[in-house]
């Protein structure tokens, strides 16, 4: 096996190095992620925010139960969250700002050391998942800005910052709601001007 072939597989870290480099300045990774990362057995972080990526997210990538990490936020990624999202170790899901459609699968609420979720910017649509609930470990969220999400998410109230609304005028108070119908939480306040 090439040199190379071997230092990727024992890769613990795929990242891009745009996000500190003025937008003129870019030259953007523009691709699709290959289905061949499921090989990297020991990623544990994978950014590759702010370029061009395109396409799926491909099933292999879920596998990778290793992964913590794992920031896709601004690009062309289309498609739905797959279930199996469940057989990784994330800490951080960062998939804003892409083209994601669908539903949001159970399965998230099975991701029990996840802090950060945000699927913001998409074209997300259907009940957010009663299973968000049992992220008890869950610090931020961000659904805002998607098609048509509608549900509760009255258990995360006091341990979670929410962005939930397109709401852009509204004023905020803690716990941090931008609130939109049809997402829906007791505890959120709406402060009028």
């Amino acid at each position: 096996m090439p040199p190379l072939v071997q230092t990727m597989f024992r890769m613990l870290i795929l990242k891009s190095f745009y996000e500190h480099v003025p937008i003129t300045d870019r030259s953007f990774l523009q691709a699709s992620i290959p289905s061949s990362i499921g090989r990297l057995t020991r990623l544990e972080v994978l950014q590759l925010t702010s370029n061009k990526i395109y396409g799926s997210i491909p099933s292999q990538l879920w596998d990778l139960s290793t992964l913590q990490f794992l920031d896709l936020g601004f690009n062309d990624i289309e498609g739905e969250i797959s279930s199996s999202i469940s057989n990784t170790n994330l800490t951080h899901l960062l998939l804003g700002t892409n083209i994601l459609e669908g539903t949001l699968p159970s399965q998230i609420g099975e991701l029990t050391n996840l802090v950060q979720l945000d699927l913001s910017s998409n074209y997300l649509s259907g009940a957010v998942p009663n299973e968000l609930i049992s992220l008890s470990n869950l610090a931020a969220l961000d659904l805002s800005f998607n098609f048509d999400l509608s549900g509760s998410l009255d258990g995360l109230c006091n341990s979670t910052m929410m962005i939930l609304q397109n709401d852009t005028d509204a004023t905020i108070e803690t716990p941090l709601f931008f609130a939109s119908e049809p997402l829906v939480c007791s505890c959120c306040t709406r402060i009028k001007d």
